[in-house]
């Protein structure tokens, strides 16, 4: 998954990557949760919600810590 990080100073923009590891391959739906946890650091959550009926849901939770 890769996400795009913006400034909002105008110091450009870059693209982080995340590799969810233990996430099954197929349709899923994933809850993001973002957070910046200083000037500098940004946390990212994400949350396997499964897919109905096709995928069970794991709630297998994965975070990952983005240094700016």
């Amino acid at each position: 998954m890769e996400i795009l990080i913006t400034s909002l100073t105008g110091k450009g923009s870059r693209i982080a990557r995340i590799v969810p590891e233990e996430l099954q391959e197929g349709i899923t739906r994933l809850r993001i949760q973002v957070e910046m946890k200083d000037e500098t650091h940004l946390q990212v959550e994400l949350e396997d919600l499964g897919f109905g009926s096709f995928r069970t849901a794991t709630h297998h939770i994965w975070k990952e810590e983005i240094e700016l």
